[in-house]
């Protein structure tokens, strides 16, 4: 079995990763939430997912949940579904890495390409699809708390 302290590190890398994603998504998209209500459900979803980020690494820091026997394999499990959040992450980090392309390409002078870039983030797929990896996310870690705060 690995040990415990740098598996626990990973998971809290993961949800480090997790909190600087919603942060910049809810950076950008918080500017338009009152466009359509479809940004509103991004929104309202990445802002319940950061919540239960913080949460998890809070709990995952500042307790001693892998020091004692009969919470231990449980502790194994909260944080194995943790770290199987780190690909849907990964996914809304280059979500995120296109709408921040978005920016820079502001100072384009192609017209054309200025307003296609500016218009990624609002198309409904790419709205459907964060709100899926996020709904996703969002069960596991949900089960990951409820798990480590018995």
């Amino acid at each position: 079995m690995a040990d415990p302290f740098s598996v626990t590190g990973s998971a809290v890398g993961v949800i480090s990763l997790g909190l600087t994603v919603c942060h910049g998504l809810l950076a950008y998209y918080g500017q338009f939430k009152a466009f359509h209500e479809q940004i509103d459900e991004v929104t309202d979803r990445m802002a319940t997912l950061e919540s239960i980020l913080k949460t998890l690494q809070h709990v995952l820091v500042n307790s001693h949940v892998l020091s004692t026997r009969e919470t231990s394999s449980s502790a194994s499990v909260a944080i194995d579904s943790i770290l199987k959040c780190h690909e849907g992450l990964k996914k809304l980090k280059r979500m995120l890495e296109k709408c921040d392309a978005t920016k820079s390409e502001r100072s384009s002078t192609s017209h054309n390409k200025q307003i296609s870039r500016l218009l990624y983030p609002f198309r409904r797929d790419t709205l459907m699809a964060l709100t899926e990896t996020m709904s996703c996310l969002q069960v596991n870690l949900n089960t990951s708390l409820q798990v480590l705060n018995m």
